[in-house]
């Protein structure tokens, strides 16, 4: 399962130094990504993939 952390990584983004407002817009992309995700394929266990993961990333990282 992808987590805040692992989505600051990929958008390059210093979470030890990250401030409130960065890790709470983050969390926020994640969770609209991951619920994009689950009503495009129709089931939760997509976020579990790595296919789904890399797929949450990406869309988190536009919305970001």
């Amino acid at each position: 399962m992808l987590t805040v952390d692992d989505l600051a990584e990929y958008v390059g983004v210093d979470s030890e130094y990250a401030d409130e407002a960065q890790m709470r817009r983050l969390e926020r992309c994640l969770r609209a990504a991951e619920g994009w995700l689950v009503g495009a394929v129709g089931h939760e266990e997509a976020l579990d993939d790595e296919r789904g993961e890399e797929a949450a990333r990406q869309i988190a990282k536009k919305m970001g």
